[in-house]
């Protein structure tokens, strides 16, 4: 645990409030706390959901630049998030949604066998421009459409992935070297008596 995810889980009862505040004339909020989705046939695969939006009328969805179509009794996966972005660049990096987000939505679909995602990001820190009641919100709307191929690294690259983990192998790491643009991996292999790795060339890197 570290502060960034004590802020988070903070602020994401207030964020969801003022979600349905706005959104609730579309949505009812289905919400379980400690409910987890998994699949049979990906058994290494879990999910859990901030909540699950059921629509009560056929509506365009229009949020922050972003659509959807939903019919009535459509569910919609609901994930918060609350970053502090430190730096300029960090807070232009919110112009789209953040590519481990997007792994994270494919996946949650993936497990819950629900086919619509909305993610609302509540921007706070120094680069925040909040409204008068305190929220710089953000919204990403996603379809299993339109993360496909995130689903089907997912589903290409987990089985192999949990095979190391349970057959405690070594498991590498990919870096990306933003000056080069080339991608380092980090490498190790244990033999008896020692570790041999590259850690040099990564932090090099």
């Amino acid at each position: 645990d570290n502060e960034a995810m004590q802020r988070g889980r903070n602020l994401e009862g207030p964020v969801k409030e003022r979600f349905m505040e706005l959104y609730g004339d579309i949505f009812t909020l289905d919400y379980h706390p400690y409910g987890m989705y998994s699949r049979q046939d990906l058994p290494m695969l879990y999910a859990t959901l901030d909540g699950v939006l059921v629509a009560i009328k056929r509506t365009v969805l229009n949020i922050g630049g972003e659509k959807m179509v939903v019919e009535e009794g459509d569910r919609v996966i609901l994930e918060i998030k609350n970053p502090q972005p430190r730096s300029q660049q960090a807070f232009n990096a919110w112009a789209e949604m953040p590519t481990e987000y997007r792994y994270q939505a494919a996946q949650q679909m993936l497990c819950s066998g629900i086919e619509k995602h909305i993610l609302v990001a509540n921007l706070t820190g120094d680069f925040a421009e909040p409204d008068k009641y305190g929220f710089d919100m953000i919204y990403f709307c996603n379809s299993a459409e339109s993360l496909a191929d995130y689903t089907r690294e997912i589903m290409e690259t987990a089985p192999a992935f949990w095979d190391k983990v349970e057959h405690a192998q070594p498991i590498p790491v990919a870096i990306p070297d933003a000056g080069s643009g080339k991608v380092v991996a980090f490498s190790s292999e244990i033999v008896a008596g020692k570790i041999i790795n590259n850690y040099e060339e990564v932090e090099a890197s």
